[in-house]
């Protein structure tokens, strides 16, 4: 990358010629407007260049690279004028960084699954085939000889009265599988076409999830959970599970795996079931009715043996404060961007066999740089006094304080914002009612003149649609206004706390998430004019009189998960204006891929319920567990086809 050279030491990074001389465009040629886009330019260019080098190892969590990512961005806030971001209620000194620990990817090192007095080797349970371990989340030790617990579904739901951990209608002890392993079926209570009581449309309640199952097991005392698919859902249709991943790096501190049918019939025979199949199909009948008890399986013993562990590793969200004045001063805006990514491939990577640095350039080193440049720019605005722009409100009320993150821990599911949010108040002091408004800058470094600008979340406060129509110039990008959120980033756990968002994107690519999204590859003329508008609009809303009202979005079935961790492998098109999610790209070797969905696709129904929006794929993949196969209607060029698809885990 050009216009820029690093110094490494001590993991501190030091940009050599930030200010760039610009011998390629004679004074006289250019307008002082034009002088000042190729400056901003330039300025987005080796900002991105910088995050997206070599050294910076893709920015992945556990890397050096990410801890001189994180340094880079102290540096650029405090040298340009922030005071530092956290400033704990309880006194203590104030920080630019706040810091959490997240487990990495499951690494087991001995499993067994044995039936005892098997025999020959009989009993011995092939891994892979015969069970699969599943991850929750916690590290896992587990090794010796367990008596077992059929606990039906293993669920519970307040809402429809139901628990699987009741005898003679009251709630079993906490301990009451102390020593032993529960045995739950698969899903939740079922009608008699095996969909759920509890939820239309072919779905699945949160009651469903195996994260919850697991841990109502570990809180009655258990060391294990084994998982089945009931009878009604035979395993060539409804799969073992590849993995069950974490929801927001936590999970039941048990041993979870799942066991094909074949292993449960051999389990249920060598307790003394003569037709194990009968068996299991009777259970199921009294489950779905809410009748069944937990049964002790009394001649059945089995060995379990599950080391496993995580490494876990520390982020850092990164915040630089631009105190306000006046009566706005108490009021926040958060200006967001994550800055981490996959370092060197394999989770979250659309080419997961292939070990290499992702630079992520365009995500998500562009927005890490474009707020590097409103806070700059902020500060030297305060600085030479101008203070207002064409636009903004005339107004005695002041300003507004103005928050500047770079998050980390996004690519592994929101982990460093839902982390800010949940500990706003006491990190920094103010309390999250004072929030006003949330901007998230994300893959603003592709601009093209046939997509525009994507600006999502208008629909969130009314304010929205006449601040930008006021704010936008003629040279700004073509601006695609979305009403809805849209799932997926930064900008989501502040929106699940009723406040206003706005989501800047310029859109997919071939490159999303491959080691080819380079700097290179970036541009900067486009990333800077999306810098400039974004700017531009943060600074009227820190001077607008109004506070921006909160326009609550469509509420879900309290039964519908919130947050889903499985993955169907596309990218979606998010300039795409017509009903339906179009696919802009296929992550290789993933359930789309498998499926063969293809780039242009158009996905209008998932099980027979429209697809309106990406939000609606998003609310969809979240009612599913890893291995449910579900039913697509595609737009495929001038057909219509149905495709069926097996969830895999993200």
């Amino acid at each position: 990358m050009q216009n820029h050279a690093l110094v490494l030491g001590l993991r501190h990074l030091v940009i050599v010629g930030f200010a760039v001389a610009f011998s390629g465009v004679p004074a006289c040629a250019a307008t002082p407007q034009q002088q000042d886009t190729a400056h901003e330019a330039a300025t987005f260019e080796s900002l991105v260049g910088t995050l997206a080098a070599p050294e910076m190892e893709g920015r992945g969590p556990g890397t050096e690279g990410i801890e001189l990512a994180r340094d880079f961005i102290i540096e650029q806030f405090e040298t340009g004028g922030l005071e530092p971001g956290y400033r704990p209620a309880g006194g203590e000194q104030a920080s630019f960084t706040q810091t959490r620990t997240i487990p990495l990817d499951l690494e087991l090192d001995a499993v067994r699954l044995a039936l005892m007095n098997g025999g020959d080797g009989e009993g011995v349970f092939d891994h892979g085939d015969d069970f699969r371990i599943l991850s929750t989340g916690a590290d896992v030790s587990v090794d010796g000889k367990f008596a077992v617990t059929m606990v039906g579904y293993g669920t519970e739901s307040e809402r429809h009265d139901y628990s699987s951990y009741r005898i003679d209608g009251e709630a079993v002890e906490d301990d009451a599988l102390e020593g032993r392993i529960a045995l739950a079926f698969r899903y939740e209570p079922m009608d008699e076409e095996g969909n759920s009581q509890w939820r239309g449309g072919g779905q699945w309640s949160r009651a469903a999830r195996i994260a919850n199952k697991a841990q109502l097991a570990a809180d009655h005392g258990a060391a294990g959970l084994l998982i089945v698919n009931p009878p009604s859902h035979p395993d060539d249709e409804a799969g073992l599970l590849r993995k069950l991943a974490p929801v927001g790096g936590r999970g039941a501190d048990v041993a979870v795996a799942q066991i094909s049918q074949s292993s449960f019939h051999a389990m249920l025979s060598r307790d003394g079931h003569e037709n194990p199949r009968e068996t299991a199909r009777a259970w199921q009948r009294r489950a779905d009715e809410g009748k069944l008890e937990p049964v002790d399986l009394e001649d059945l013993e089995v060995e379990l043996t599950v080391r496993a562990t995580r490494e876990r590793v520390d982020i850092d969200n990164v915040a630089g404060a631009l105190p306000g004045e006046g009566e706005l001063a108490s009021q926040w805006i958060i200006v967001g961007a994550h800055y981490d990514h996959l370092g060197y491939g394999g989770f979250g990577s659309l080419e997961p066999d292939v070990h290499a640095i992702h630079p992520g350039a365009d995500d998500n080193a562009s927005g890490t740089a474009a707020i590097i440049m409103m806070a700059k720019s902020f500060v030297e605005r305060l600085e030479d006094d101008e203070g207002r722009m064409s636009g903004q409100a005339d107004d005695d009320a002041g300003r507004r304080s103005i928050l500047f993150v770079g998050f980390s821990g996004e690519e592994r599911g929101l982990l460093g914002s839902r982390y800010m949010v949940w500990h706003f108040e006491r990190d920094t002091g103010a309390s999250l009612d004072d929030v006003v408004a949330m901007m998230n800058l994300d893959m603003i470094g592709r601009l093209r003149p046939d997509r525009g600008l994507n600006i999502a979340g208008v629909g969130t406060s009314e304010t929205w649609p006449e601040l930008i129509e006021r704010i936008a110039r003629e040279n700004d990008p073509p601006i695609n206004e979305r009403s809805g959120a849209m799932a997926g980033s930064d900008h989501l756990p502040f929106l699940q706390e009723g406040i206003p968002i706005l989501f800047l994107n310029t859109g997919a690519h071939e490159d999303y998430h491959r080691p080819s999204d380079t700097a290179d590859r970036i541009n900067a003329e486009g990333g800077a004019r999306v810098t400039s508008l974004a700017d531009r609009l943060i600074w009227a809303l820190a001077h607008q009189p109004d506070r921006p009202a909160f326009t609550e979005p469509p509420r879900r079935d309290d039964d519908a998960p919130r947050i889903g961790r499985v993955r169907l492998g596309i990218m979606p098109d998010y300039a795409h204006d017509a009903p339906g999610v179009a696919v802009a790209a296929v992550a290789s070797g993933s359930p789309a891929a498998e499926a063969e969905l293809r780039e242009g696709d158009v996905i209008i129904e998932w099980n027979r319920q429209a697809v309106d929006d990406i939000e609606s794929l998003t609310r969809a993949l979240a009612e599913h567990e890893t291995g449910d196969e579900v039913r697509l209607l595609v737009e495929r060029e001038d057909e219509r086809i149905v495709v069926p698809v097996t969830l895999g885990s993200r």
